[in-house]
């Protein structure tokens, strides 16, 4: 009876969980919205090859980020249009139906559309989490955390944000390659690399975990031969040269360098405390003879090299994500052109560590602070002239940007303590 009313209570939250995400949807979304609602249409009104190439996005921005994410918006631009033919034909069909419902749906339905998946997408993360720890139950406290957790519920219901679809790629790989299924993770391996490349910053902590599982020489060849083919089909419609050579020239010249050569892109890190939120690009010189942005990519790989030798030599799961939040840390605090939400995919490894070791539940509510101050900031949604007020005063980015420093060095040196995890 005690079980049933357990899992009653949790069906109710989920569903309450739902429904708030469902209330905050129609409120705001950001220009990210725009521009993959633009991406998506151009993507399927001309053709594909040459998208990236030659096709002119006139006032939008052009794309920056990998095929995969053009498909999946241009799939999302013909659902669009599909409901939309359906719904026009029931308006001129039933004499009942209100009209003006084609006038909202023409200037509201992407947003939906767009919203929709990522908040099936969130609350399918958060049931997945539930039962692969049920232990979750029993701690009331991460249980509502994680139903209400602000940060997935801003994203993917105000910001109109993708990062739960890019997250569940990257964890869904890691999953399944820990439970010896190679193939099934490479691919989810590859769709996310093809989908967005800001967590190719997992991959040396992937071929790690993939050293350790020991695969079969057959597997290993059949998964290169899925990350060979479904690369090939997801890109060929938009390549202009060779498949590959066009691909790899793609990620050297667009996706990578991104669409920002900032130091900080609304960044509370490193740069922000040394220059401030002011746009400045990052080809100034750092000793008189380095970039910032070559200096940042070495002192980055300086600090992360010891945690690979680490994670390598201790293997564990809960090494593996601890190593997974400290490097997302690390690439946020250190790295050049990072966005204010780049922290975003060290929360789903800090709540199951969490789960097993209650002492980092601090560090994941301060990073939920930090983080949510810092999505907010210059995007002012919603209105709150108090946080608006503070966030225009230089030391409290400061002071905020110490603290994600704090987090990161908390993790660092546990990460290094072989006695603490």
């Amino acid at each position: 009876m005690a079980r049933a009313k357990t899992a009653l209570s949790l069906k109710t939250l989920l569903i309450f969980g739902f429904l708030i995400r469902l209330i905050f949807l129609p409120l705001a979304y950001h220009d990210d919205v725009t521009s993959n609602y633009w991406w998506g249409r151009y993507a399927l009104d001309f053709s594909l090859r040459g998208y990236y190439d030659w096709l002119d996005f006139t006032g939008y921005a052009p794309p920056d980020q990998p095929p995969f994410y053009i498909l999946y918006y241009r799939c999302l631009r013909s659902l669009y249009l599909l409901i939309y033919r359906l719904f026009w034909w029931l308006n001129i069909t039933i004499p009942v139906f209100p009209s003006k419902f084609m006038q909202w749906y023409f200037l509201w339905g992407n947003q939906f559309i767009q919203k929709i998946p990522t908040i099936f997408v969130d609350m399918f993360i958060i049931f997945a989490l539930i039962r692969l720890y049920p232990q979750i139950l029993k701690r009331k406290n991460l249980l509502l955390c994680l139903i209400f957790f602000p940060p997935f519920i801003y994203n993917s219901s105000l910001w109109g944000g993708n990062e739960m679809i890019l997250n569940l790629f990257y964890f869904s790989s890691f999953y399944f390659l820990l439970r010896s299924s190679l193939v099934v993770s490479v691919i989810f391996l590859t769709l996310g690399l093809l989908f967005k490349s800001s967590l190719l910053i997992f991959l040396p902590l992937y071929l790690i975990a993939l050293i350790k599982v020991k695969p079969k020489p057959s597997r290993l060849f059949l998964a290169i031969l899925f990350f060979l083919l479904i690369t090939y089909l997801l890109s060929s419609p938009f390549a202009v040269k060779p498949t590959f050579i066009w691909l790899a020239d793609l990620f050297q010249t667009k996706i990578l360098p991104g669409s920002m050569p900032h130091l900080t892109a609304n960044a509370f890190n490193l740069w922000t405390l040394l220059f401030g939120l002011s746009p400045r690009q990052d080809n100034l010189l750092i000793f008189n003879f380095l970039t910032a942005r070559a200096f940042s990519f070495i002192f980055w790989l300086v600090l992360v090299c010891p945690l690979l030798f680490n994670l390598y030599s201790r293997f564990s799961l809960r090494r593996l994500l601890l190593s997974m939040a400290t490097v997302t840390l690390l690439s946020f605090f250190f790295l050049t052109r990072m966005h204010e939400r780049y922290t975003f995919p060290a929360f789903i490894p800090l709540f199951i560590l969490s789960i097993k070791q209650c002492f980092y539940y601090k560090y994941l509510l301060i990073l939920t602070v930090t983080h949510l101050l810092n999505v907010y900031n210059f995007w002012w949604v919603p209105q709150i002239s108090f946080l608006i007020t503070l966030l225009q005063f230089g030391p409290v980015i400061n002071l905020i940007s110490l603290f994600n420093l704090f987090i990161l060095s908390r993790l660092y040196l546990l990460q290094l303590n072989s006695k603490s995890v």
